[in-house]
């Protein structure tokens, strides 16, 4: 296992990171990568009713990826019907589980990688709908059966700033990918992991 700043990292994730890498600029010259941590909410009873009842039964993650690639579907044929400009992306992805040193609760450091032509930036997530950032917050909640409660769009938190991989633009190309790597190695990072047979901890689009 190879260390950095972040202590020993995992070198089976290192690998599948650069596969999704690849692939993903391969797919488009402009590439955008959002990161952002997706967390679970509190289970609260309030007396008279429990105030959530998540679903956290397996397949979590699918169901999230699942529910963004569809709104970004319904994205790009509402633009379409819109006669706006419409630039074909592919999604691709790559999660990790931890475990926090405090909490002691789960929670998921994700990235997504989409053309940058189709999708700058996240948008203006906190007041409007058809945007990037609204997407996401959106599938979190739908994997979790919690569409019924905006309130829990907290769970959702967003980095502030996209990176992006241009791979016409040679002279700032590795300092592009440098910058991603070093955000990336964050999340093979072997401290605060939790391995198990019962819980996946990495996962990745594989194609």
């Amino acid at each position: 296992m190879t260390s950095s700043k972040f202590g020993p990292l995992n070198q089976d994730y290192m690998k599948r990171m650069s596969d999704i890498i690849s692939k993903a600029t391969k797919a488009h010259a402009r590439t955008a990568v959002f990161t952002f941590i997706l967390k679970l909410p509190e289970y609260r009873d309030t007396g008279d009713s429990i105030a959530s009842d998540p679903n956290l039964s397996s397949g979590l993650m699918e169901r999230f990826t699942g529910a963004l690639r569809s709104r970004i579907a319904a994205h790009q044929q509402r633009r379409k019907r819109e006669k706006s400009q419409v630039c074909p992306t592919e999604l691709r992805y790559l999660w990790v589980r931890e475990v926090g040193e405090t909490s002691g609760k789960d929670h998921y450091h994700v990235a997504i990688f989409v053309n940058k032509d189709t999708f700058r930036g996240l948008g203006n997530y906190s007041k409007e709908e058809h945007n990037l950032g609204s997407y996401i917050s959106a599938a979190w909640l739908s994997a979790l059966d919690l569409l019924d409660f905006p309130e829990y769009r907290t769970l959702v938190t967003f980095s502030n700033m996209p990176h992006y991989l241009e791979i016409l633009h040679v002279d700032c190309q590795g300092q592009q990918h440098l910058a991603l790597w070093r955000h990336l190695s964050y999340f093979a990072k072997e401290h605060t992991k939790a391995y198990s047979k019962e819980d996946r901890s990495f996962g990745g689009s594989v194609r």
